[in-house]
């Protein structure tokens, strides 16, 4: 009787596990760049696998689920560190090379449109004051937000990584 229930709570636990990790990894292909996919990274190392390891428990063998726990435990201390490492490259990179990642390319690229449209009301719906003054000249976009800038930036980058592959 027992052994029926623990086969049954390892079946569980290993489908759970495999459910999350194939949440997880869709997530990981949704996302634009690695500061999002670093979430569902995170799923995956995390609770999918410790879930599927903990279905050793199905097994009813003590070298085996003595095995399953000290990788649980190996998991556990490695995957934050592991991620935090991630992040911080990431990080560095993106701060090196003055290049936004693909959703700020697209942020970037939408604020560009909206600034590009006309910003004046028609006659009609205008008020009339009492000076005729322009209206204050929009703020200017930023250098990194133009796409000639960003050209330059990766033009720059290719530059130094010839020079740095010569020498």
């Amino acid at each position: 009787m027992a052994g029926a229930v623990l086969s049954g709570v390892g079946c569980f636990l290993l489908v759970l596990g495999l459910l999350l990790a194939t949440i997880g990894l869709y997530g990981l292909l949704r996302r634009p760049d690695i500061f999002h996919q670093l979430h569902p990274a995170g799923l995956v190392t995390g609770p999918a696998t410790i879930l599927v390891l903990l279905a050793a428990v199905g097994t009813r063998k003590a070298e085996i689920m003595t095995s399953a726990a000290l990788v649980v435990l190996f998991v556990l201390v490695t995957s934050p560190l592991s991620s935090h490492a991630i992040a911080q490259a990431a990080f560095r990179r993106t701060k090196a090379t003055r290049e936004p990642e693909p959703a700020m390319k697209r942020l970037l690229r939408k604020r560009k449109q909206k600034t590009a449209a006309p910003t004046t009301a028609p006659a009609t719906a205008r008020h009339e004051t009492k000076s005729d003054k322009p209206a204050a000249p929009a703020a200017p976009t930023p250098p990194a937000a133009t796409e000639s800038n960003l050209d330059a930036l990766r033009k720059a980058r290719e530059r130094a990584d010839r020079r740095t592959k010569r020498d």
